[in-house]
């Protein structure tokens, strides 16, 4: 957590300790840490501190997302800074982003998720992950199967190809499928239980259509972009799972690891 000055310093540790005991009892290890941003900006202290530590993925929530849609870059009200802030840090980081939203929000766990049975306990779901299929997101699948994915968890991977077919050629749409199964393969040595599917459509609504379930939607944004480009971002606001944003310079950054 990042607070303007000292002052908050107490509150804030406060609030993270709160949300490192519930995390404490799924078994997870946490440490916390309040950063007193100071003079500096808030990206600055975010970005120091997160290299400073080896972090190798962000989670960022985010109610701006949802609440101001229509919102893009300098056209962007007043009202919605948290948004500017999401964006910032995934154009900012080197590192892969997960974003999360409203409607993300219970992705994950529910009431005897897994199974039935009685004692009104929560389980955790086992994670169910689709992977993007494009072209250039081969970076993804790797940092996906060797960092994120635990076959022995049970842990299911679903590939998704997304492509308009009244729009390609036939040569196109094989090649399409050739890349498909390329990447199956490459799952499929990992030993992980995986599948695919593909969709037809618009990429933010074909995708949107398949993300109930999924405990994570991993997609790779393209070198050349310098902005989150309009459809991945009305499919970050629209998704029902959390919105993992891996980039090349990501890729680069765990390669020398």
């Amino acid at each position: 957590m990042v607070v303007p000055t000292d002052m908050q310093v107490d509150a804030g540790q406060r609030l993270l300790m709160r949300h490192a005991a519930s995390l404490g009892q799924a078994g997870l290890h946490t440490s916390v840490h309040v950063l007193v941003q100071g003079y500096h900006g808030l990206l600055d202290s975010l970005v120091t501190f997160l290299t400073s530590k080896g972090a190798g993925l962000v989670v960022m929530g985010s109610r701006a997302l949802t609440a101001a849609p229509a919102a893009l870059g300098s056209a962007a009200p007043a009202s919605t800074p948290a948004s500017s802030v999401s964006l910032a840090v995934v154009k900012r980081l080197p590192m892969p982003v997960v974003l999360l939203t409203k409607n993300s929000r219970v992705a994950g766990t529910g009431p005897g998720s897994g199974g039935g049975g009685g004692g009104g306990r929560e389980r955790r779901a086992t994670p169910r992950v689709m992977a993007v299929v494009e072209p250039h997101a081969r970076p993804m699948l790797k940092y996906l199967v060797d960092t994120c994915m635990d076959p022995a968890r049970g842990d299911t991977l679903l590939l998704g190809q997304v492509f308009a077919t009244r729009l390609l050629t036939l040569q196109q749409q094989k090649s399409a499928r050739h890349l498909l199964e390329s990447w199956l393969d490459d799952a499929t040595k990992a030993h992980l239980p995986v599948a695919k599917t593909t969709l037809d459509g618009p990429f933010d609504k074909a995708l949107q259509s398949r993300s109930d379930g999924l405990q994570l939607l991993a997609l790779q944004l393209k070198s050349h972009d310098k902005n989150l480009p309009a459809d991945v971002l009305s499919l970050v606001r629209s998704s029902h799972a959390p919105v993992m944003l891996f980039k090349s310079r990501a890729h680069a950054v765990h390669s020398t690891e």
